[in-house]
């Protein structure tokens, strides 16, 4: 499966979680948003942030969470085809020469 059919295929199936929760906790934060009465200036405020940052978070993770999952993904398929590093350069290196010699990590 490519990176994309992987991406999409997970957003199609979150979606209904997603838009569920986040219209669940919008719905009740709307009375806290059209309060009235004493104080309700600052409830107001409070409300319209948090209904507006649910939406903006809600959007986020529909759209961009697969996007940035198909992102990496391909930019990890980049990597992996990348030609391996010049040694003299990571001889002045001392973790990348040691990992270069034996590809592991000596305890001393």
């Amino acid at each position: 499966m490519s990176s994309f059919e992987a991406a999409s295929t997970a957003a199609r199936q979150r979606f209904r979680a997603i838009m569920m929760t986040a219209l669940t906790f919008i719905v009740g934060s709307l009375p806290l948003a059209f309060s009235t009465g004493a104080g309700a200036v600052s409830r107001q405020e409070i409300g319209t942030v948090v209904v507006g940052g649910m939406l903006v978070a809600s959007t986020l993770a529909l759209f961009f969470v697969p996007l940035f999952y198909k992102l990496i993904e391909d930019l990890a398929d980049c990597g992996a085809n990348a030609k391996p590093p010049d040694r003299s350069f990571c001889a002045c290196l001392p973790l990348a020469s040691e990992l270069n010699r034996g590809g592991r990590l000596s305890s001393s």
